[in-house]
Order: structure tokens, then C-alpha cells, then sequence
């Protein structure tokens, strides 16, 4: 059986969360895991959001 990943179990997999890799754990032994392509860019535009410090104002950028 193919499984696809949602977002929010994929978020919780990679924050860590004990019951999110059980599951995927599990159905992993049951045939191949994916993700959409709207799951990718939701993880990666979280990281992203995480990863970078938030943006200066643009007269703080500036200087003025």
C-alpha cells in the first residue's frame, strides 16, 4: 500500500514527536511513504521561516 504524508504528521515527525514516527514507522513496513509536492514546499517554507532571523525594516535596512 502506497501512504501519502500529510503536512502536519511530517511536521511532527521532524520536531520530534514520539507518535508521529510511530506511525510512520508503520506504515512504512506496509509499502512506500510520500509527500506531496504542496507538503515539500509547506516543510520547506517552515524551515525556512524558522532558520531565518526576521526581516529589518527597510529604513532600519537602511539606516535612516
Amino acid at each position: 500500500m502506497t501512504v501519502l504524508v500529510d503536512t502536519s504528521v511530517l511536521g511532527d515527525y521532524l520536531r520530534g514527536k514520539v507518535s508521529a514516527a510511530q506511525v510512520l514507522e508503520g506504515v512504512r513496513a506496509d509499502g512506500p511513504v510520500h509527500a506531496s509536492e504542496i507538503t515539500r514546499l509547506e516543510v520547506l517554507a517552515g524551515i525556512w521561516h524558522v532558520r531565518i532571523d526576521p526581516p529589518l525594516s527597510t529604513t532600519g535596512r537602511l539606516g535612516t
